[in-house]
């Protein structure tokens, strides 16, 4: 243990040159443009993207967030992804789905990383299995946004 600290001044260090390199990693993912089209094609898209982001973020992510709690700087960073996931799927949404406060919560929630752990690791489910579930859900939300438009 004392050999990390010959190269890291403390633990928040440490977890600032992880994150620098997963953050490195799946940049590309991040930069990606926004996914266009028909609103059940760029849903399919987020969830697409999203299901391939989450896989490579899990282990890190998760031993993130089990230590976020003494950690300024993992909590910091946990927000920050989070509003950014949600940043880049608001800006995908036309305007009128971005309008629909209900939907956009809880297409949110849906796409969330920590539903996407529920699935995968709370749930056991296969990431093809977990991808199918999102994509029932996201599904059965638009049909509800549609029918409360008519």
């Amino acid at each position: 243990m004392r050999s990390v600290f010959r190269h890291f001044d403390d633990m928040e260090s440490l977890y600032r040159e992880i994150s620098e390199l997963i953050v490195a990693e799946v940049r590309p993912m991040l930069l990606l443009p926004p996914p266009s089209g028909k609103v059940d094609e760029i849903i399919a898209e987020m969830i697409e993207r999203r299901t391939k982001l989450f896989e490579r973020i899990m282990p890190f992510r998760t031993a993130a967030d089990a230590n976020a709690y003494r950690s300024t700087f993992l909590a910091q960073e946990r927000n920050n992804m989070n509003a950014q996931f949600r940043e880049l799927m608001r800006s995908a949404l036309p305007g009128d789905i971005r309008k629909d406060r209900t939907f956009l919560e809880a297409l949110d929630a849906t796409l969330s990383f920590d539903f996407w752990r529920r699935l995968r690791v709370d749930q056991g489910l296969s990431v093809t299995q977990g991808k199918r579930t999102v994509e029932a859900i996201a599904s059965a939300l638009l049909a509800a946004h549609r029918r409360g438009k008519g």
